[in-house]
């Protein structure tokens, strides 16, 4: 099928992640998330802004900042939506917030996004796709936004995204032997 290229190429958007201040670390990607979470039983407390302008703040265990490609993995467990994976924006989920009013946010892929750690926090942890950590102390500043690059991924016609969500995650599974017609019939 490859050779007769009976195929589709997907371009993905991945996130940049960067510990500013400190200049001896490169920048990190992630194809699906970047977390900072607590690194011990306590509560972090976040503020994001987006282009420098303060946005919210959190008292949570964390907070996943996720791509389309990523809002089907920790960032949908934690309450995210669900975004289609060609499109580019990032998803802001809190993780247990420890506020009603602590929603996610869906933001435009243009903007910056900077987590500042409340300067109390005795240590946090940014986590990058799972894989790669990184220790952070109180008073610390993460800034992700979107890679100056795309990830190519191959997709073959029977794995749709919708059919991905309906066969993984029963997203919109219908009763057996029931078709969506069936349903709008009297």
């Amino acid at each position: 099928r490859l050779r007769q290229s009976e195929y589709e190429i997907e371009n993905r958007m991945v996130l940049e992640a960067r510990v500013l201040g400190d200049d001896r670390r490169d920048c990190i990607y992630a194809l699906n998330d970047v977390v900072v979470s607590r690194s011990d039983v306590r509560m972090i407390k976040l503020a994001l802004y987006s282009d420098d302008i303060y946005t919210c703040s959190y008292a949570a265990d964390g907070l996943i900042i996720a791509t389309p490609t990523g809002s089907t993995a920790y960032s949908l467990a934690v309450g995210g939506p669900i975004l289609n994976p060609r499109m580019d924006a990032m998803i802001a989920s809190p993780i247990a917030p420890h506020s009603l009013a602590s929603r996610p946010l869906i933001f435009s892929a243009d903007e910056n996004l900077i987590l500042e750690i409340a300067p109390d926090t005795d240590q946090a942890m940014m986590t990058v796709d799972g894989q790669v950590s990184v220790s952070l102390n109180g008073g610390g500043r993460i800034r992700v936004r979107k890679a100056d690059y795309y990830v190519s991924l191959i997709r073959f016609e029977e794995n749709s995204f919708y059919g991905i969500l309906q066969s993984k995650l029963h997203w919109g599974v219908l009763p057996a032997g029931e078709t969506p017609e069936d349903q709008f019939s009297d």
